[in-house]
């Protein structure tokens, strides 16, 4: 009697046991996943803050281009995502 009790803890506390493991294992890939979601975004910010700023430099194109990279850069300067704030 005592060693089916036995059993049925073990096999109880490993139920739990592995079910953290797996609970911890989708978390782990969720934030994975959020990373690479994260460094994909952080890299098309960067190609648009070295677009705008080359096209500031040139002085060309329409108004509305200029107004938006200027835009731009500030808030990127901002919230420190220019390739240049890169650490």
């Amino acid at each position: 009697m005592l060693f089916v009790l036995a059993i049925l803890i073990a096999g109880a506390y490993g139920y739990f046991w592995l079910n953290g493991i797996l609970k911890t294992n989708e978390e782990a890939e969720a934030l994975l996943s959020n990373e690479a979601q994260y460094e994909s975004t952080l890299g098309a910010v960067e190609e648009e803050y070295k677009r705008c700023k080359s096209f500031i430099v040139q002085e060309e194109g329409d108004f509305s281009s200029f107004a938006y990279c200027q835009k731009f850069l500030e808030w990127a300067d901002a919230y420190e995502l220019s390739p240049d704030s890169s650490t």
